[in-house]
């Protein structure tokens, strides 16, 4: 897999895209030539109002077919030739089916690497209202990764420089890159800065399907490739330390200076990564910040122990959680409540976690719809003897989603499936790596 090297923020490196032309396949006849319904003879009129109405059906087959999501999925190949990147001053780079805008819009504040750490997540344009309380928590700078596939694009942008113009944190600290599918990409001939293209009208551009209600990815039945994206937010971040997030998952106040300062007593890291512990609200309002109303909020029944998630069953319960809501330190400490070793944890757990930059990157064949799209990082991290520290008066806290998810159970099964079956292969590739007797399973 490729590692995204760091680059110098002034600096604005120009790639070029070698893509090969989409194989065009000649349409073929629908009905033979000599077919009985085009013949000169005379025919009875009961044949040919049967005939007359046999047409009217594939006619109809046809339009459904052109206006349908399927046809969405033939119009937006795009041009079959190589994409014209030469002259685009924007880092670019291709993976796979995926092509990626690094560093798109930048943070207006560089931060200092050794000062402070990063917060990277993948997200959806749908995603991107929770990140005004996130940002005044966090207070230090964010690389967010957005999946904005054909006329998602410009929402996605228009969403952007929304939120840039009415919240300064989030103008000060969040970098930003967009990521999306070959056949759903802008028109490269006419691609334009950030500012130009949020201010352009969708409705005007041929090359994708504006949807009146949802999104593109929705009504196209679209996977969302998160660990693209969470890949490119880590190796994009420009410090040491990184906290890889989803966005509806608030961190408590004052991670990072408590983080550093915890880091002087510690050591070296080496094989270690800094867990924050996952709390979920029952309902609406406004999310702890401390332990303390952590606490109070757990005992009015305000916050509650997940007992499992969308992705996987359980994943989110720690160990010792309950011992864990008993250990009572000032607020403004932050220390190491228990470090796990036991690789049976690891069965059921999926946890967040601090870690440096060079962490093995996630996988990603992996979908955030096809479930447990994070557990082979995990199994990797358990195959090099990674330690999790689970840290005490740090944690994060589980809110109601907002993102548009796919419906159609079918569509869901197939995304479950192509999980499964890249999940076994590369857990094949792992353990022929570093070995099978290692107790390490998912």
């Amino acid at each position: 897999m490729e590692t995204v090297a760091d680059e110098d923020s002034s600096s604005m490196k120009k790639r070029k895209l070698s893509i090969s032309p989409l194989t065009m396949v000649e349409a073929q006849h629908i009905l033979p030539i000599h077919s009985t319904i085009f013949s000169s003879k005379r025919t009875s009129p009961l044949c040919a109002f049967a005939s007359f109405i046999f047409i009217i059906y594939i006619c109809g087959i046809g339009v459904y077919l052109w206006s349908s999501n399927f046809a969405c999925r033939l119009r937006n190949f795009g041009d079959p030739s190589s994409i014209p990147l030469s002259n685009i001053a924007f880092d670019v780079e291709q993976r796979g089916r995926y092509i990626i805008i690094k560093n798109y819009i930048r943070s207006a504040i560089q931060p200092n690497k050794g000062n402070t750490m990063t917060l990277a997540s993948a997200a959806l344009f749908t995603d991107l209202s929770h990140l005004p309380e996130i940002c005044g928590r966090w207070k230090g700078p964010v690389s967010i990764s957005v999946y904005a596939p054909g006329s998602d694009f410009k929402t996605a942008l228009k969403k952007i420089f929304s939120l840039r113009l009415a919240n300064s944190c989030i103008h000060q600290n969040v970098t930003w890159h967009l990521f999306f599918d070959f056949e759903f990409s802008p028109s490269w001939d006419k691609f334009q800065s950030p500012e130009e293209e949020a201010g352009m009208s969708t409705a005007a551009s041929g090359s994708y399907d504006v949807w009146i209600k949802g999104t593109f990815k929705s009504h196209g039945h679209l996977p969302f490739p998160a660990n693209i994206g969470r890949n490119v937010a880590i190796r994009e971040s420009k410090t040491d330390f990184v906290l890889v997030g989803d966005l509806n998952y608030y961190p408590s106040i004052n991670i990072i200076p408590r983080f550093l300062e915890l880091l002087k007593y510690q050591g070296p890291t080496g094989n270690r990564v800094y867990v924050l512990p996952v709390f979920k609200m029952a309902g609406y309002g406004k999310p702890p910040e401390t332990k303390s109303e952590l606490v109070q909020m757990t005992a009015e029944g305000n916050i509650v122990l997940p007992s499992g998630t969308e992705d996987c069953t359980q994943c989110n319960i720690f160990p010792n959680a309950r011992k864990w809501l008993e250990v009572r330190s000032p607020d403004e400490t932050l220390s190491v409540y228990y470090v796990s070793r036991e690789k049976e944890e690891l069965e059921s757990w999926q946890p967040y976690y601090i870690s440096t930059r060079d962490i093995p990157l996630f996988d990603e064949d992996q979908i955030k719809e096809g479930k447990f799209d994070r557990k082979l990082q995990l199994l990797e991290l358990c195959l090099q003897h990674y330690e999790f520290h689970i840290l005490d008066n740090a944690f994060l806290v589980q809110v109601q989603e907002v993102t548009e998810t796919t419906k159609d159970v079918n569509v869901l099964q197939s995304f479950i499936h192509h999980n499964n079956l890249a999940r076994e292969k590369k857990i094949e590739d792992l353990l022929c790596r570093y070995g099978s007797d290692t107790g390490c399973s998912i």
